[in-house]
């Protein structure tokens, strides 16, 4: 059990099943075309140098046709988010918005848990801080248990993995079911109820939806 932080209001954490299949440390952090060309645009736009104080390349193209560019060969003043034209890419280490260990469950919304660089956002009451991507409190806590159990390894081996400073993917050995739910109530253990604001606007809709089945 932790804390959690989810997609902005436009850009909401969706619901769904998937298996997770395997787990990454250190992991390097290939921005999505979204995010590089409508948040980090106006950034490098202000000062080039976000891209090397962040720990980022920049390429275009794919696969073997791949090339990396030289920020400062880039007229960035010219680009805007449709016109955006190149790949970014931020290297594992202390900066890396994913943080130390990501989990990867393979679904259509490109939606993962992993850990974060700013932890100062846990003590908020309302965290609807990301991109679509669930944010984690405790990750080395969750990243213990699954090596542990769904891996073969222990702690220290993962630690080792950690320290290593090196992106490192790790296979489950049998694939483990995640559910990414939405609720505004529940009840716990004890059997006591729980109430939490509708952050997406989903409870009167679904309310509706019942109401016209009834």
């Amino acid at each position: 059990t932790m804390k959690t932080i989810v997609g902005k209001n436009y850009r909401k954490t969706p619901t769904f099943t998937k298996d997770m299949r395997y787990f990454v440390v250190n992991p390097t952090w290939n921005v999505p075309h979204m995010i590089a060309s409508k948040d980090l645009l106006p950034k490098i736009q202000k000062d080039v140098n976000f891209l090397a104080d962040m720990n980022m390349l920049v390429w275009q193209g794919w696969g073997d046709q791949q090339v990396r560019i030289d920020p400062l060969s880039v007229d960035w003043q010219k680009l805007t988010a449709k016109t955006f034209p190149y790949r970014l890419q931020q290297m594992p280490g202390p900066k890396n918005a994913l943080g130390q260990v990501k989990f990867m469950f393979p679904n259509e919304h490109n939606v993962y848990l992993h850990d974060t660089n700013d932890r100062a956002l846990f003590a908020k009451s309302q965290r609807t801080f990301s991109s679509g991507c669930i944010r984690l409190e405790k990750p080395l806590a969750l990243l213990e248990l699954i090596a542990k159990n769904h891996a073969g390894l222990d702690g220290q081996a993962t630690q080792q993995f950690i320290d290593s400073g090196r992106e490192k993917t790790v296979l489950l050995k049998q694939p483990l079911p995640v559910h990414i739910q939405y609720w505004t109530t529940w009840i716990d253990a004890e059997g006591r109820v729980h109430y939490r604001h509708d952050i997406y606007d989903r409870d009167q809709a679904i309310w509706q939806a019942l109401q016209t089945a009834i």
